[in-house]
């Protein structure tokens, strides 16, 4: 398995985003043509750039539909449900017209292991691509807020 490094110098990171930063941030998973990229508002613009040209990516407001819900597959971190850590991961992901994930970019996370994982559970997820006026899929981009919540029975 190949992992994606990306080190991004304290300076860089602003104070909300320290606690999941300290150090550095090491890429769940790259697979063939796909990255894990963590954005901080402050972080270098090179850091989104990729083999292939993302403007091509049209922005959607909502997220497509996911085959299974996204908070379905979604794992809570051990160590935050042990200690009752609450928090959100905010993700952006470039989604190919078949569906396919091009990249998951994790520009929010109260945690590195809430970021983790999301996108464990964002590679393992069946997405299904937003279709334009000819009735063809399109390839796109996309935001969306994940909160984790704590929930007693």
């Amino acid at each position: 398995m190949n992992l994606a490094r990306i080190d991004l110098k304290s300076s860089q990171v602003n104070d909300e985003n320290k606690i999941f930063m300290e150090s550095s941030y090491n890429a769940v998973k790259k697979l063939e043509k796909k990255s894990t990229n963590v954005i901080t508002n402050n972080a270098p613009a090179n850091v989104l750039n990729n083999d292939e040209d993302l403007s091509k990516y049209t922005e959607i407001k909502s997220a497509p539909q996911f085959v299974t819900p996204i908070y379905s597959l979604v794992v809570y971190p051990e160590f935050e449900k042990e200690n009752h850590i609450e928090g959100e991961v905010i993700y952006e992901v470039f989604l190919k017209s078949n569906g396919e994930i091009k990249t998951i970019n994790i520009l929010k996370a109260t945690t590195k292991a809430m970021g983790d994982a999301v996108v464990d559970a964002l590679w393992k997820a069946k997405i299904i691509p937003p279709y334009g006026a000819e009735g063809k899929p399109f390839a796109c981009r996309f935001r969306q807020r994940l909160p984790f919540r704590i929930v007693q029975h």
